[in-house]
């Protein structure tokens, strides 16, 4: 950013709590995880990635609960993974659908991009 800002301790405190309230109010649920979705990472260029649940087991809480994926576009494409509910949903920022030769937002509409 190249600036400099001015600020107490207080004030770097309050920004602190306002970004991490942010951070875990914009994350996926793991109960919104299910098999036949698929997901984004909302990163950009080369970290950028959808996975779509092929599998879910289930059984147990999100930390035990197990989800198998299949990478379809981005980084790591073509491959499988399994991994909890709890981290998968860690991993992902939103659901998405792919639309002719793109993958969009579930629940954003082209106009609001």
């Amino acid at each position: 950013m190249k600036s400099f800002v001015d600020v107490n301790e207080q004030d770097l405190a309050d920004i602190y709590k306002l970004a991490l309230n942010h951070s875990l109010a914009d994350r996926m649920k793991p109960e919104f995880v299910h098999a036949g979705r698929s997901y984004s990472n909302g990163r950009y260029g080369d970290d950028w990635s959808v996975r779509s649940v092929v599998d879910e087991s289930g059984v147990g809480t999100p930390e035990k609960d197990k989800v198998i994926f299949r990478v379809v576009a981005g980084k790591d494409r073509r491959t499988m993974g399994t991994c909890t509910r709890a981290e998968f949903a860690r991993w992902a920022k939103y659901e998405v659908e792919r639309h002719e030769n793109t993958w969009r937002r579930v629940g954003v509409e082209a106009s609001d991009v």
